[in-house]
């Protein structure tokens, strides 16, 4: 579950399904393993990895549910049966399936929870019954068989109770997924039981879906923004095609190129969607839809991730971060696939200037992540010059009348699917004839070492061929960053500026990038002192850009002196997070220097094609700097939306904010920002003062929980409730952010940490 589950319920239903096309990125595999047995089937992923299947014990002489986690399987057991099949699982890790329970006599749904598999019952009347797909809030969509395992109706198990969910009129009904709004879909006979077709059952009515235009369809999964996916027979019953119902309309997803038919079986809240496309003979194959476009699986992963004659035969479930559960044929194995880091340019940083009739280069151009099958290109360069499409490396030979400023030459690099870098540099072109200056070179610095004093103080470049212009800067790197600091020239001989080197103590180094564009040596110099040790750390706790998200820092310098900030970032597991960064480029840290009296606006974009990504920030902000954060959906057809989002302590053992949840909705995120594992607990109260919830959360070191309020466990008393909520640890810290959504938009809860 995460904020972009909330966030993205105002935005258009459909809008998905205008983005241009953006092709997916490679994937890593890995073998989940088995039980002991030969085989396993992995049917369900949550936002942190888990992945809950079923898999035959050792000899193949039964099949129990599992759920895997950090690489380690564990069997959950049955209730009492030789076999148990899992189905699904939510954030919380509790899996739901079906067991035969002791003596096989019939299969019951079971809820796993807390090491324990407890038994969800039947129907009254019933003896055998399905759990097919859970919820945050603990809410189980089944069926239920009514008349033996003839007929069934689909079933909401919740609160340890059973609500008959009816049909759309015949005998039998199906309950496949629901969302963290309890919508549940699924499929049902119609009247006179004549077709099957898909439902979508909420707010107590079950409404009729359609179909493709055939007479059947079913539907398999529904997530927080109410788009549904399955399978419906197209006009004339000539083949069954995979569907996404959005905005009340079912859209038609094709199928992989030479396929008959295909069924999607997931989708996660950025509308990506997997499942499986059937071709001549009965074979199926795995696909992933994002952005208007179904390919293969096989096609996304290294060609030996799996063993020979392996291949994914279908794909079953996809999370927010675009992890993907899918099974093989041949092998009838289990895999994780995770999409590789994104594809990102990481040199050069500036040009050397050239000239006419002379050799240019070569300048090497290097890329990191995607595939390691790149091709480049350039546009806006002088005749004569060019970039080999398969190396990287620019070269040639500028032609005659070619001198002059080329401010625009853009880099581009394509990977084997289709995803794309870019990077925009200027470059000079001298007369022939005109003599090209050396370049810059760095022979010591001053002072050697840099007393780290906390405190920012004058340091000196010495050497030799420095030449002014707008371009000249120096970039000092240090263990944990680098900043490119703009410098006023002094001479050709010697660079001078302020810093604060408090940072980090350490080896650090200097570079030169002239005002032509020429880069000089790297020279390693040394920090002797560790840094002032004043700042204070706080938590930007919601952090989240990509698609329609835009999120930003703003920092203010209201000193005297030059200062710096210190910021992390880090995805909502507590690992480093990679943010792209406007005139940055992707880093997990990154320290933003502020000149005296100065504001600084770091930004990470609403661009891109694919997911979302979502995370928080540790900010060391130091005296007299000031800032917040902000988060904005942008959305093509309405006013953006906009919210603040505060700064936090990272110190603080208790919170406390009112809520709301009468006409409007409530989310928080809980972030542990120190190195030790932490239990949060949430307990609310109503508006007379009586406690309507209380729940507690394991949180791990640098970890981030978040959910709409109501949807944690035990907090379901506060719908409709105003009132306040109390949030502490008894150990470490807790950093809490809380937002109020409408239908207008969102803002933040003040909170109040102690």
């Amino acid at each position: 579950m995460s904020f972009r589950s909330f966030l993205s319920r105002f935005a258009l239903a459909t809008s998905f399904l205008a983005r241009a096309y953006s092709a997916d990125p490679a994937y890593t595999v890995v073998d989940l393993g088995t039980l002991g047995g030969s085989t396993a089937t992995a049917v369900g992923i949550n936002d942190s990895a888990q992945v809950a299947g079923s898999s035959p014990i050792n000899g193949n002489v039964a099949q129990h549910a599992f759920l895997w986690s950090s690489s380690r399987i564990a069997d959950l057991g049955t209730l009492g049966g030789t076999v148990a099949d899992a189905f699904a699982l939510n954030g919380l890790g509790q899996v739901v399936g079906t067991s035969h329970i002791a003596g096989n006599a019939a299969f019951h749904a079971f809820l796993f929870n807390g090491g324990a598999m407890q038994d969800l019952g039947v129907l009254p009347g019933s003896t055998n019954s399905v759990g097919s797909s859970i919820n945050n809030s603990g809410q189980v969509a089944g069926w239920s068989y009514t008349d033996g395992l003839v007929a069934s109706h689909a079933v909401l198990f919740s609160g340890g109770a059973i609500t008959d969910l009816g049909t759309l009129g015949g005998a039998s009904s199906f309950g496949e997924g629901i969302n963290a709004s309890g919508q549940v879909v699924g499929s049902s006979n119609i009247a006179g039981d004549a077709a099957e077709h898909a439902f979508l059952y909420s707010g107590g009515v079950m409404q009729d879906l359609g179909t493709l235009g055939g007479t059947n369809s079913e539907a398999f999964a529904i997530n927080d923004l109410g788009q549904v996916v399955g399978s419906s027979d197209i006009t004339g019953n000539a083949a069954r095609h995979a569907f996404l119902y959005s905005g009340g309309v079912m859209h038609d997803l094709g199928t992989l190129s030479g396929a008959l038919a295909s069924s999607a079986i997931a989708i996660n809240n950025s509308g990506q969607i997997v499942g499986l496309s059937t071709f001549q003979g009965g074979h199926t194959r795995a696909f992933l839809y994002s952005a208007g476009v179904m390919r293969s699986l096989t096609d996304l992963i290294p060609a030996d991730a799996l063993p020979p004659q392996a291949v994914l035969a279908e794909a079953l479930g996809i999370n927010s971060s675009g992890q993907i559960i899918a099974n093989s044929a041949n092998n009838f194995h289990a895999y994780l696939l995770t999409p590789a880091a994104p594809l990102s340019i990481t040199s050069p940083t500036s040009l050397p200037p050239g000239k006419v009739g002379a050799s240019y280069g070569p300048v090497p151009f290097v890329a990191a992540g995607g595939t390691s099958e790149r091709e480049w290109a350039a546009t806006g360069l002088p005749s004569g010059l060019f970039i080999n499409a398969a190396t990287g490396a620019l070269g040639g030979i500028p032609a005659a009348g070619s001198e002059g400023s080329y401010p625009n030459t853009k880099f581009t690099v394509v990977d084997a699917n289709g995803a794309v870098a870019s990077v925009t540099l200027s470059l000079t072109i001298n007369p022939a004839g005109s003599t090209v200056p050396p370049p810059p070179v760095i022979t010591s610095v001053s002072p050697n070492p840099v007393l780290g004093t906390g405190l920012s103080q004058q340091f000196c470049v010495n050497g030799r061929g420095f030449v002014n212009g707008a371009g000249l800067m120096v970039r000092l790197t240090w263990p944990a960053a680098q900043v490119d600091l703009p410098v006023g020239f002094f001479n050709s001989s010697q660079l001078c500026l302020n810093f604060n080197f408090g940072i980090a103590p350490g080896n650090w180094t200097a570079q030169v990038t002239n005002g032509d564009g020429q880069l000089s040596n790297i020279f390693f110099f040394t920090v002797a002192a560790p840094g002032h040790g004043s700042n204070a750390h706080l938590s930007l706790p919601h952090f989240i850009f990509g698609a329609s998200w835009y999120s930003a820092i703003l920092l203010s310098n209201t000193t005297g002196a030059l200062e710096s900030v210190p910021v992390t970032f880090r995805d909502d597991a507590g690992a480093p997070l990679l943010v792209p960064l406007a005139g940055i480029g992707s880093v997990s840290s990154r320290i933003v220097v502020l000149n005296p009296g100065t504001t600084v606006l770091v930004e990470a974009l609403n661009v891109g094609d694919g997911p979302s990504v979502e995370g928080w920030a540790d900010i060391s902000l130091p005296p007299g700097v000031m800032g917040y954060g902000i988060t904005r959906e942008v959305t093509d057809g309405r006013a953006d939306h906009e919210a603040l989002i505060p700064f936090v302590p990272e110190s603080s053992q208790t919170a406390e904010f009112s809520y709301d949840d009468t006409s409007f909705t409530t989310a928080v995120a809980l972030v542990n920002p120190t190195n030790q594992q932490t239990t949060v607990t949430i307990t609310a109260f109503g508006a007379d003062g009586d406690q309507v919830g209380f729940t507690q959360l394991p949180l791990a070191p640098g970890a981030k929980s978040v959910n709409v309020l109501r949807a944690f466990p035990g907090m379901a008393g506060v719908f409709r409730q105003q009132g306040r909520v109390v949030v502490s640890v008894p150990n470490g810290a807790v950093s809490v952010l809380a937002l109020r959504f409408g239908a207008a938009g969102f803002s933040n809860i003040p909170v109040n940490h102690r």
